[in-house]
This record gives structure tokens, sequence and C-alpha cells, in this order.
């Protein structure tokens, strides 16, 4: 029996509506501008059930659900797939994925300053190789231990008794591979923070330290250009060489734990209440910088899934590009 051209028309204009109705249904709504950041448990809820990790992106689960074949199209997707992560997370945060071969492959927020916390060390750190390198200070210096630089917080020297002396080049390794508190302090009572402050606004940045506060706010941008100084430098010699093996020996990496078979992987992350950030150098087949920073009352709740889930992303990301 044969259908008249009318009723073919209609029944394909039905089915792509159920098809449209079926493919909305699926989708939960971001979050809008105007939209409060606070009091979100129940999208809070959601971000939770929709990206833990055992539900991040792999390599298998694009190859099913994409049949693209261009590279940079798979990449596109990867892009919607980081970007759908970021809209249901319900506070702020900053991401950056950047190829040592390309560039920049995915950012987002990328120029909000937010509270450095323990990501400062990481450039400091870079200026007290450089004192070392030009014979300002050297690695068997010593200090001694005293109330004056005493910290709570992260590290470990905080625990050791009053008088304990240490080396320049353990006050670099606690400092890098334990975020130490103390071992901090005490590298800016030795390399001060006029040199640093010129450094920073050397390289165009308004980061200023004192004695009495080693910390100030910086960018995801800031923190990927902190990493790709040191990772130039990290064979250049001796202090360069500590630092860098502090740091892919660093404690604490929600990133790491969750990606640790994508190669050696240097990180430094900060933390303090409501912030939590990560910056990482991945030594993967296709090397690249992993950049999250957060502005959330939910650390301890909820955002070691959204870091598992940007982390596993990313490393697809980066394998693509």
């Amino acid at each position: 029996m044969k259908l008249s051209k009318l009723t073919l028309v209609l029944s394909a204009l039905t089915a792509c509506s159920l098809l449209i109705s079926c493919e909305n249904s699926s989708k939960t709504p971001a979050l809008t501008k105007n939209e409060s950041r606070k009091d979100q448990s129940s999208v809070y809820t959601d971000y939770l059930a929709a990206h833990s990790p055992d539900k991040a992106l792999n390599s298998s689960s694009l190859n099913n659900a994409v049949t693209k074949n261009n590279n940079s199209l798979q990449l596109e997707d990867y892009h919607e797939k980081m970007q759908s992560i970021i809209d249901s997370y319900p506070f702020d945060c900053s991401v950056i994925v950047h190829s040592i071969d390309k560039g920049d492959i995915f950012t987002y927020n990328t120029k909000e300053k937010m509270y450095a916390a323990s990501t400062i060390k990481l450039a400091y750190a870079y200026f007290c190789c450089t004192q070392i390198e030009n014979g300002v200070h050297s690695l068997d210096e010593a200090m001694i231990y005293s109330p004056e630089v005493y910290s709570d917080g992260s590290g470990e020297i905080q625990y050791m008794p009053y008088g304990t002396q240490l080396s320049v080049k353990q006050l670099l390794e606690y400092t890098m591979k334990y975020s130490d508190n103390v071992g901090y302090n005490m590298l800016i009572r030795l390399f001060g923070t006029d040199g640093f402050n010129r450094m920073m606004h050397d390289w165009g940045y308004d980061i200023n330290i004192t004695y009495q506060d080693g910390y100030d706010s910086v960018t995801a941008e800031m923190l990927k250009n902190f990493m790709l100084k040191l990772l130039s430098k990290k064979s250049d010699g001796e202090s360069w060489k500590i630092v860098w093996n502090a740091l892919n020996n660093s404690t604490d990496s929600i990133i790491r734990e969750e990606i640790n078979s994508a190669g050696d992987i240097a990180v430094k992350y900060g933390t303090v209440e409501f912030i939590y950030h990560e910056v990482c150098y991945i030594a993967s087949d296709s090397p690249y910088i992993l950049v999250v920073m957060t502005i959330t009352d939910k650390v301890d709740e909820g955002d070691e899934k959204l870091f598992k889930s940007i982390a596993n992303c990313a490393n697809e990301m980066a394998a693509l590009s």
C-alpha cells in the first residue's frame, strides 16, 4: 500500500518532534548568571551525582558516543564535556589545560584573582633558586627554627623542637613537598621580600608579600606561568632539581591520586578555609599543565569529585591535542 507524500512528511515531522523532546528532557539546566552561588544544595547534589569519578569521561566512552572522525572535532567534544562539569559546579572556579606542544587547549575564568594560599610558594621557590644561582646564599647555609617563624597548618617543621637547625636545601624540600608554612616563613626571613616583589612586577604581576604576610592573590594564568618557568629550569642546577623533585613527590594532591598512571606529576596545592587550588605538570606522552582553582564552602563534601572529574577529562583532552 502506497503512502501519500503528505503522509510521509507528517510522519517525518512527528519523529523529529519526538527526538527533540527526548533530547531536551535529558538536559539539566545550568545556573544562570543571576542565580546565587550559595544555598544551592539541590544543584550541588545534582553535581555530585552527575560528576562522580566513576562517571568521568574516558576515551572508550567518547568513541562509543561520538562518531566524528576529525581530531579537532573530538577535542571540541571534550571542551563541551569540561564546560558541562564546570557549569554544573555551584561555586566559583578557574581551569586551564595547557599543552606543552600546542599551548592552551582549554581555559575558563583564567583572569579572576583568588587568594593564592600556598600556591604562591611555587613562585617564591623560583625566586630562591635564582638567588642561589647568583651566589646569594647557598643550599648548605643553615637557619635555626625559632618561635618567631612558627606557623600551624600544613608542614612538618612545626612539630620539631625550637633550636632545630635546617639547611636551605631542607627548607626548599619541606616547603615544596609538604607545603611547609614554617619552612616558607624561614625562607622569607633569609631571602627577603623586596627582590621577590620586584620579580613579580617584572613579570607583569601586581603581587606583593611582606614578612608579616607572605601571601597574596593570583590567577590561574599566573599559576600556569609559574609552573612553566620552573619547568624550563628544572635541570639547570642543584637548587632547581631539588625543587622539581620535591614537587614530583609533594603530598595531598587530588589530581595526582586520580591520574597517577599518566606519568610523573609535579604538583603544588594551596588550601585554606573556602579555598582549594592545584597547579600540576603532567609528564604524559602529551605533556601538559593543569590548573584548577576553587572558592567554595564545600571543600570536604564535593570539591574532590570536581577535581577528579576535571583531571580525567583534561587527561583525555591533552592526549588528543
